[in-house]
């Protein structure tokens, strides 16, 4: 007999499940936070159409200065998506963490589109709103599961803004007190990113 919904897309059980509390041990310290909340929204701006799950490896490719997500490892793509970036997996908490690719063939590729991702993230965060804000709560221009995701991310994160206390900071903070060493560390293929 065939399952009829193998992804599980039911509104029934998403539900059940965004309405489960987000999961977290402590708050996380504010260098951490920032490097959730970055890594979590270049992941979600990936082209993808399943439900992530937790305790599942995903891949990112570039192609055509698209980022992609997939359950297809590098050894099995055939390079049909492109340049291989790294691998990523959904926390409990519903952020992301990834881990680069130590290619070197590609390293200039992927620094530079790291580096363009971090430009858009800047931008949209000088503006004078508060953390609360600029949160994707509700990203209409997200398909459905990157939308719902981002709403995830977005409680998640903004949980542990609360605890912080920068409910009212202005989003701007976040560049101010991480600073442009963020980006110098992601792009860094030596650091380990988890």
């Amino acid at each position: 007999m065939k399952i009829a919904n193998p992804q599980g897309k039911g509104l029934v059980s998403l539900f059940n499940e965004w309405n489960a509390p987000v999961l977290a041990s402590q708050c996380r310290d504010f260098p951490k936070l920032a490097k959730d909340y970055v890594l979590s929204l270049f992941v979600l701006s990936a082209s993808f159409k399943f439900k992530p799950v937790q305790h599942q490896r995903y891949y990112l490719y570039i192609k055509q200065s698209e980022l992609i997500l997939t359950l297809i490892e590098p050894s099995k793509s055939g390079g049909r998506f492109g340049i291989y970036i790294g691998e990523c997996g959904l926390n409990p908490d519903l952020t992301w963490h990834v881990e680069f690719s130590d290619d070197d063939n590609h390293a200039p590729t992927i620094q530079s589109f790291l580096q363009r991702f971090y430009a858009g993230f800047e931008s949209h965060h000088q503006q004078n709103k508060t953390w609360h804000e600029l949160l994707p709560f509700y990203e209409e221009s997200l398909p459905f599961y990157a939308r719902m995701y981002a709403n995830g991310m977005a409680k998640s994160i903004h949980r542990d803004i609360v605890q912080l206390g920068f409910t009212q900071a202005p989003a701007s903070n976040l560049l101010e007190m991480k600073g442009r060493f963020l980006i110098e560390e992601l792009v860094d293929k030596n650091t380990a990113l988890t």
